[in-house]
């Protein structure tokens, strides 16, 4: 089973040790997302990538990046939330006693801080999500 990957275009703008820095060159092409407009990426011009190959300043570049990392991504941000919302006031109603005001904020609260959780999981394993660089042809 192959994975078809999105590709975008990138030109090398710096390099440091296995990090590279690639501009993205069309960035409309997030438009078509269907979570762009949520989407992190979308206003970056700019992405680092890690990769052992080598590559110069200038080089045209191809940004292959795993369509599982989109939906992981639409999925913690915006699920995560709404299961915090849902499982939290029946616990705390039903299971603490805390009134039906009560239970909504802490409900709420909890939601709120579930993007805690998601800032987490972005600065322990976002650099590990799949993204691909190669060269490309002009």
């Amino acid at each position: 089973m192959t994975q078809d990957f999105i590709y975008e275009k990138g030109v090398v703008k710096s390099i440091h040790d296995s990090v590279v820095i690639v501009e993205r060159t069309n960035i409309g092409s997030c438009k078509s997302c269907s979570i762009g407009s949520f989407c992190a990426m979308k206003d970056k011009s700019e992405i680092s990538v890690e990769s052992t190959d080598e590559f110069s300043i200038g080089d045209v570049v191809d940004l292959m990046i795993n369509p599982a990392v989109r939906v992981w991504s639409a999925l913690l941000i915006f699920i995560l939330p709404v299961l915090f919302l849902v499982f939290i006031y029946p616990l705390s109603f039903y299971i603490f006693g805390f009134t039906e005001g009560w239970s909504i904020l802490i409900s709420l609260i909890c939601s709120s801080l579930s993007l805690l959780i998601v800032k987490f999981i972005n600065n322990n394993y976002g650099k590990k999500f799949y993204i691909r660089i190669q060269r490309g042809i002009l």
